[in-house]
């Protein structure tokens, strides 16, 4: 291959790279897309505690009453926040595993695929590089071989002229 063919083969390569790390780019950003969803529905859990925690507080009074109420019917009032509480916890885990499968579905099924056949089209790419290169390679080594035998041929005869020409003018210095 010409070394026009090898550049081409090298941008085709950098063209397939580009590309996978576009690909990365989109799925990267599907993530963290999902994760930001994982995330709000887990502030929207906390935040519905929060107003429920803020209410009982805004309430004292009430609070007071309540608490001698829930002392009266503990069993009740027990059983009964027993029951809201775990309905309300198994919401969110539900919610937040159901997120979590999307994302490992989507991470198995196309990030993963992707990047595996991203890979085998990058691998061909550059064994076929690797061969022309080490190919060019061998041969600018056998001409840069053959310039250096020629180079110091000629630098043996610049310094034969040197000396020479030191040589005369030393002994036109001496006679002058």
């Amino acid at each position: 291959k010409t070394l026009t063919e090898h550049v081409k083969v090298v941008q085709e390569n950098d063209d397939t790279m580009k590309i996978a790390a576009e690909d990365a780019t989109q799925t990267l950003d599907s993530i963290q897309n999902i994760a930001k969803q994982n995330q709000d529905s887990l502030e929207s859990f906390e935040e519905r505690v929060g107003v429920t925690l803020a209410t009982f507080d805004d309430h004292e009074e009430s609070l007071a009453q309540a608490r001698i109420a829930v002392e009266e019917q503990r069993d009740d009032v027990s059983e009964y926040i027993s029951r809201t509480v775990l309905e309300c916890t198994r919401d969110g885990l539900s919610e937040l595993g159901e997120r979590e499968r999307e994302q490992t579905k989507y991470v198995t099924n196309t990030i993963i695929s992707n990047t595996g056949k991203d890979m085998e089209a990058t691998q061909s790419i550059c064994n076929d590089s690797f061969a022309n290169i080490s190919e060019r390679l061998e041969q600018l080594k056998n001409i840069t071989q053959q310039g250096k035998s020629a180079l110091e041929s000629i630098v043996q005869q610049q310094c034969v002229t040197s000396d020479s020409l030191n040589h005369l003018i030393n002994s036109k210095g001496s006679d002058f």
